[in-house]
C-alpha cells in the first residue's frame, strides 16, 4: 500500500518553558517510523507519510512524543483530503470577517461529535463570535482577539475528547506548500 500524507497537528507545544525545534520534531516523528517528514513553523505541525490507519498512528505518535518529550502531546491527525477541505472551506462571509477584530481559526477536535454534544458545543459561543461545525473540526470567528474570548476551551475539551487551534491561513499554508 503505497504512504499516504498526513498532517499531525499537535497540542501544547512550544508553550511555556517546553521548547522543541523542528529539527527535534522531525527527528522524534521519524523515531515513530513515519516517513517523509516535515515541521511547519514552531507550533506542533508536522506533515509526514504512513500507510498505518489512522487510530494506529495516532496512538504510535502520542506514545512516541510523551516517551521522547516528557509529557503528553495530544495528536489530532488529519489526512491530506481532510486537510484540503478544511483549507478550501469558506465557513464566514466577508461581512463577518470585515467585523471580526480576529483571524478565522480551525479548532481541531478528537473527535466527530453527536448531535446531542455538538448542540452543547454551539451554545457555548460567546455573543459576537461565530462558530461553524464542520467533520472533526469547528471553524470558529472570534469578535475579538483569540487570547481575549470567552469561549469556554475547558468546557469544549469536556465535550469534544480535547482540542488544538490554528488560524485557518496556517491550515491552507500547510495545504499549499505540502499537500
Amino acid at each position: 500500500m503505497p504512504e499516504r500524507p498526513w498532517v499531525g497537528f499537535l497540542r501544547g507545544m512550544n508553550l511555556g518553558s517546553r521548547r522543541l525545534t523542528n529539527d527535534e520534531l522531525v527527528h522524534v516523528v521519524r523515531g515513530c517510523g513515519c516517513e517523509d517528514v516535515n515541521a511547519y513553523q514552531a507550533s506542533g505541525n508536522v506533515v509526514f507519510k504512513d500507510d498505518r490507519l489512522e487510530d494506529e498512528i495516532t496512538a504510535v505518535l502520542t506514545t512516541g512524543l510523551a516517551a521522547s518529550l516528557g509529557y503528553p502531546v495530544p495528536v489530532f491527525l488529519r489526512d491530506a483530503a481532510d486537510v484540503r477541505d478544511i483549507a478550501e472551506a469558506t465557513p464566514f462571509t466577508q461581512p463577518q470577517v470585515a467585523e471580526s477584530r480576529s483571524k478565522p481559526q480551525v479548532i481541531l477536535l478528537a473527535r466527530r461529535l453527536s448531535a446531542p454534544a455538538l448542540k452543547e458545543v454551539m451554545d457555548l459561543a460567546p455573543d459576537g463570535d461565530v462558530l461553524v461545525p464542520a467533520t472533526r473540526e469547528l471553524h470558529w470567528l472570534p469578535a475579538t482577539g483569540v487570547g481575549d474570548s470567552t469561549l469556554d476551551f475547558r468546557r469544549l475539551d469536556q465535550l469534544t475528547g480535547g482540542t488544538t487551534v490554528r488560524t485557518l491561513n496556517t491550515v491552507q499554508r500547510i495545504a499549499s506548500k505540502y499537500l
